[in-house]
């Protein structure tokens, strides 16, 4: 989705979110627990969708261009509820401007 007058840009992308070691946990924890004559729902996360949002502010200098990017993403246990969590650690970021400064540099423009 795109409002170039507002100067704003989002994406999303579906994933698994499925983890071995998650499942494996929860599965061991159900069998332990129905040993001692506990009933026990397993609960792992299912799916997600990650969510990208891009903001631009032109600045005075001519051409100059001050952008924010924000990632979040949503998932979804195999029970089907789900949960938001904001992705604030600096790799995202950083590896996400470090793909917009190769793109712009193949296209001549300094970034």
């Amino acid at each position: 989705e795109s409002a170039p007058r507002l100067g704003v840009l989002a994406g999303a992308k579906d994933r698994d979110a499925t983890e071995v070691g998650q499942v494996a946990g929860q599965i061991a924890i159900t069998i332990g627990l129905a040993l001692l004559g506990v009933q026990y729902n397993p609960v792992w996360d299912k799916d997600q969708l990650i969510r990208v949002t891009l903001t631009t502010l032109p600045l005075r200098s001519e051409g100059a261009v001050k952008m924010r990017v924000s990632f979040e993403r949503i998932v979804v246990n195999n029970q089907g509820l789900a949960r938001a969590e904001r992705l604030d650690a600096p790799e995202f970021s950083t590896g996400f401007f470090e793909q917009v400064r190769k793109g712009l540099a193949s296209r001549g423009i300094r970034a």
